[in-house]
């Protein structure tokens, strides 16, 4: 039946193919400005008493062998508006990034890239404009738009990219995706198509249909290659513990003589008692063998907070040994966001810097939900010290409340109704909450931190 409902829609895709910003503080502008003693413009941050950490600047740094140093590649700064945010993990919807890169490879660093994202009344993307930096004008020059529409149920229904024709001075469609979605929310497929002078292209374009079980994990996705027609070229099996983490992906070729498909490759994932992936053992199909063999696993740990700290990939050498490859390590604050990445290459029997190597250094500023901002303030309700330390005092009559972080969750319920009270916090972590009270028929929202 899942089946059935794909091939319609892949045949629906194929039938539709036709605020004021945020400033970046002025310590974080131009991360990486200071190229030529390649260090980073600011450290890493640690937490603060922010109610929210979202990235303002990243800088990208290569190894330069000739002269021994980290040299610095590009950087770029973002700004939102309301409560946008992102980090170096989960991708920023910002208003607007601005790349710098060096000024034909000298010392100076110069804007080089420009994009402007629009979003619509659902706070989904509405669009994003690339503009190149014109060093020799001095003006942006048009590069590449992208725009999209929602169906009934504010889902993506398909997006277009648009190239700069400046000889026409006009944008040009170059290639778009259309969207399909079941009842439920989930990706059912997706498909692109390729714009040329005589219109959309039926040759070349590709299409993904996707399959979920009972509990909505995606169990198998499709890829269809035109060529005329659209033609099965790829498949992946998902395989799930009962926690509902993939433990096996099994991908596959489509082998036209025949109709079957072949083995192609097995991806096996292994977790840590905290839920966290540890290890992923990677096997190729050997016709040879007429087995899967080794070819290399990915191992991961973890800091005390739980952020992935270190990646090491170990290519497979046979009779069941392997050597170390690459290794890639990170920093992350209180916050849960990664500050920095270094990679090391194996050489020589030890982890060395080579021209393979990069650093990436990540900055993060505070920002305060419009939500909480709005909020009444109770009358009538005293809330002290604040910042506080392990000990929070109201004086008030408050008849109950209770105390949520910035995400809304409750972390602590009051039911103490004296007048003057005091709440023991020193279980909660550093980092700004709300207090919400009753006192007689008013209701009052009481920002505060805490310290230690």
């Amino acid at each position: 039946m899942y089946k059935f409902l794909m091939a319609v829609v892949l045949c629906l895709l194929i039938a539709h193919s036709s605020y004021a910003q945020e400033q970046v503080p002025e310590n974080l502008r131009h991360a990486g400005q200071n190229a030529l003693n390649n260090i980073p413009n600011t450290a890493p941050q640690p937490q603060t008493n922010a109610m929210g950490m979202r990235m303002v600047a990243e800088s990208y740094y290569k190894y330069d062998a000739l002269n021994s140093v980290f040299a610095f590649i590009d950087s770029s700064e973002y700004t939102y508006s309301g409560e946008h945010t992102g980090d170096a993990v989960n991708t920023p919807r910002y208003d607007q990034r601005l790349v710098y890169e060096p000024f034909y490879n000298t010392s100076t660093i110069m804007v080089a890239k420009r994009c402007s994202a629009t979003y619509d009344q659902f706070d989904n993307r509405s669009s994003l404009t690339i503009n190149q930096w014109n060093w020799i004008d001095h003006t942006w020059d048009n590069d590449t738009l992208t725009s999209g529409d929602l169906n009934r149920q504010n889902r993506p229904r398909g997006d277009t990219t648009y190239a700069w024709n400046k000889d026409l001075g006009i944008y040009i469609p170059s290639v778009a995706w259309a969207y399909g979605w079941f009842n439920n929310g989930l990706l059912a497929a997706k498909a692109s198509y390729i714009h040329f002078d005589t219109g959309w292209e039926r040759l070349n374009n590709v299409a993904y249909l996707y399959y979920y079980d009972q509990q909505q994990n995606l169990i198998e996705w499709s890829l269809f290659v035109s060529a005329d027609r659209y033609g099965l070229s790829d498949k992946h099996l998902l395989t799930y513990n009962s926690n509902n983490q993939v433990i096996l992906d099994q991908g596959f070729d489509y082998v036209k003589m025949g109709g079957g498909y072949n083995d192609r490759d097995k991806i096996y994932y292994t977790y840590n008692s905290n839920g966290l992936c540890t290890e992923q053992l990677m096997c190729r199909w050997r016709n040879s063998l007429y087995n899967y063999d080794t070819i290399g696993r990915y191992n991961y740990s973890y800091d005390f907070n739980n952020d992935l700290e270190e990646t090491i990939y170990y290519a497979y050498k046979g009779n069941g040994s392997y050597i170390n490859e690459n290794r890639y390590q990170y920093t992350n604050n209180n916050y849960h966001q990664r500050t920095s990445t270094h990679t090391q290459t194996w050489k020589g029997g030890a982890w060395a810097i080579t021209t393979k190597d990069i650093e990436r250094y990540y900055y993060y500023a505070a920002y305060f939900p419009t939500g909480v901002a709005q909020q009444k303030q109770g009358k009538g309700i005293k809330l002290y010290p604040n910042p506080a330390g392990n000990t929070l005092y109201v004086d008030g009559a408050v008849q109950g409340g209770y105390i949520t972080d910035m995400q809304g969750r409750v972390v602590m319920q009051v039911t103490d109704n004296s007048e003057h009270k005091s709440i023991d916090v020193s279980a909660l972590a550093a980092g700004n909450y709300v207090f919400t009270v009753s006192a007689g028929n008013v209701t009052g929202h009481h920002k505060f931190t805490i310290v230690r």
